[in-house]
């Protein structure tokens, strides 16, 4: 009897390259360079309010650090290549392993805004998604009204599926969550 496809967890946190980026695994001296991303309000628009100190996000770098190494997500920072910097973050989460599923969120620091940096690095990430770990199916949701996210993730092949209708509360307001699908079939 045939054995059904599973998704293949990598050994080792992956890091991935492009011309320009590397992707790779947070490290605890990336708390600055996280909270300077995550403060900025047009950063996190579309996601939260703004952190508004630093010690508000050693959990979720906590999380980002050690996902891999607990089963539960990939977290790249993606750093600039020329000089190191962080560029900001791209991840693969809330996996369903028997589905061949995962979803991914991303954000970018407003000064590497318009440069093709995300292309760059979502593309990277899904490539590995869909070849190296076995994924058949890759979701994002992003608050309606997002237009770069909805732009970018059109440019990457996602389809836009569905409106999960005021299930998501920002900023003290319900909205509208825009379900993308993309599959490893999908042409891009």
């Amino acid at each position: 009897m045939n054995q059904p496809p599973e998704v293949q967890w990598p050994e080792r946190f992956p890091v991935l390259e492009t011309p320009r980026l590397v992707l790779g695994a947070f490290r605890t001296t990336d708390l600055e360079s996280l909270f300077r991303c995550l403060s900025d309000p047009l950063t996190v628009e579309f996601v939260t309010d703004p952190a508004d100190d630093p010690e508000v996000l050693e959990g979720v770098l906590d999380e980002y650090m050690h996902g891999h190494e607990r089963g539960m997500s990939l977290n790249w920072a993606i750093r600039e290549k020329a000089t190191g910097d962080y560029a900001g973050s791209v991840s693969l989460q809330e996996f369903s392993f028997h589905d061949l599923l995962a979803e991914t969120a991303f954000d970018l620091n407003r000064s590497f805004v318009s440069k093709g940096y995300m292309s760059e690095a979502l593309g990277a990430v899904l490539t590995y998604g869909f070849s190296r770990m076995n994924l058949h199916r890759i979701e994002a949701r992003v608050v309606e009204g997002n237009k770069r996210s909805e732009k970018l993730l059109g440019r990457m092949g996602f389809t836009l599926e569905g409106n999960l209708r005021e299930s998501f509360i920002l900023h003290g307001s319900p909205r509208n969550v825009l379900v993308y699908g993309r599959l490893s079939t999908d042409p891009v």
